[in-house]
């Protein structure tokens, strides 16, 4: 048994590791010339948030560089941007959960839209996060926004 679960807290550390990986390869890329040609950035990101306990779902469109509160998640986010050759929208945003032990923060959460199976994951969170949408759109929106 032991050795079973040593060999899940392994998995769960590489999945980790890659997912860094490659946000490191992300971020060495986006500052070439040649990568910048292929991404399109955005001014807004659309979530969606379900509860996996309660099935209650809520979509918020929250402004990059802004937070908004959902429950007990801040949620911030970075960028909403499209890669162009694939055509999979990315989204980078930190979570912060107030927990009612402790408060926990998972910085540069990854969505993707196409293959939500490469999404970040939070531990031990009630919560599933989607990225739906990027957009421009300068609309009114709805929910609470602090800069």
């Amino acid at each position: 048994m032991l050795y079973l679960a040593l060999e899940g807290l392994a998995i769960q550390q590489i999945n980790q590791i890659l997912k860094l990986f490659l946000l490191t390869v992300y971020l060495i890329a986006s500052t070439s010339e040649i990568f910048a040609e292929q991404v399109t950035k955005y001014k807004n990101a659309v979530i969606l948030i379900s509860s996996t306990m309660t099935l209650d779902r809520e979509v918020l469109t929250i402004p990059i560089n802004s937070e908004t509160q959902y429950k007990n998640l801040a949620i911030r986010v970075n960028s909403c941007f499209e890669l162009i050759s694939p055509r999979e929208l990315v989204g980078n945003i930190d979570i912060e959960r107030n927990d009612p032990d402790e408060v926990r923060i998972y910085r540069n959460f990854l969505l993707y839209n196409q293959n939500p199976n490469l999404n970040s994951d939070m531990e031990n969170s009630y919560y599933e996060i989607r990225l739906q949408d990027c957009h421009d759109k300068e609309e009114i929106i709805l929910n609470e926004i602090n800069q």
